[in-house]
């Protein structure tokens, strides 16, 4: 790439040739810093914003993997503001396997997730699938997944869902098992994490009690609830449907 940065450089604006593109733009940025060419810089940023606009998946995994490894450049404080706002619009056009949500670092994906807008069940069971996807791969630290995770967002995600949808209790029953997986319990009231992780098993809790209320499962079904579901959560709903039978 180095001819088209000379050309750059020294070429009459109407001669030159050159263009920034996708295949060559990190080149330019690269070269842009080495030899501290500041209006380089600045047309290469241009550029990138420009091409976001496009909402290529592909480009915007490109692009969050180069920025997000140093976060104080000046050029990722430019770029990954506008990055956030595009993933959190292409949000429901992002697969759970895609290599753009792997890409993403957490407190970033907390940003998105915090301007994403559901309309529907559909998109909000897409979202909390994509979360559950996005923790499996890229948080192991209960802490940061009760810090980053842990709050009203995903409390709203989860009361957009309907409750007696099938995919609803899949989604419930993929999340308990995540955090089975990842040992994401508590042994101590007083440890950081504690309440958030508290909240989030009753919010599942919530979605396993009116899902069972609304409809009666199949044995199958049942079965996977009580294998799937902490315990304490599944005595607990025993112990209340007792209750409620004995009194009506």
């Amino acid at each position: 790439q180095f001819p088209d940065f000379l050309d750059y450089l020294y070429a009459q604006p109407l001669e030159s040739k050159f263009v920034i593109n996708f295949d060559n733009w990190k080149s330019m940025k690269y070269l842009a810093n080495y030899f501290l060419v500041p209006r380089l810089t600045e047309a290469v940023a241009d550029f990138i914003e420009k091409d976001m606009e496009y909402y290529n998946l592909g480009h915007m995994e490109n692009y969050i993997s180069e920025f997000h490894r140093d976060i104080s450049d000046d050029m990722s404080r430019r770029i990954l503001p506008k990055a956030v706002l595009i993933c959190a619009e292409l949000l429901q056009s992002i697969e759970v396997d895609s290599a753009l949500l792997m890409s993403i670092p957490p407190l970033m994906f907390r940003s998105i997730i915090m301007r994403v807008c559901v309309h529907n069940h559909q998109e909000a069971l897409h979202t909390c699938t994509l979360v559950a996807a996005y923790l499996e791969h890229n948080v192991e630290d209960r802490l940061v997944f009760s810090i980053y995770f842990c709050d009203n967002v995903l409390f709203s995600l989860f009361g957009d869902l309907h409750k007696s949808e099938e995919t609803t209790i899949e989604l419930a029953l993929t999340w308990f098992r995540l955090m089975t997986k990842k040992g994401w319990t508590f042994e101590y009231v007083d440890e950081p994490c504690f309440w958030g992780i508290e909240m989030v098993k009753e919010a599942l809790a919530d979605i396993l009690r009116d899902y069972l209320r609304s409809k009666t499962p199949s044995l199958e079904m049942m079965e996977r609830i009580v294998r799937g579901v902490p315990s304490d959560i599944v005595a607990k709903y025993f112990r209340d449907s007792v209750a409620e039978a004995r009194t009506s």
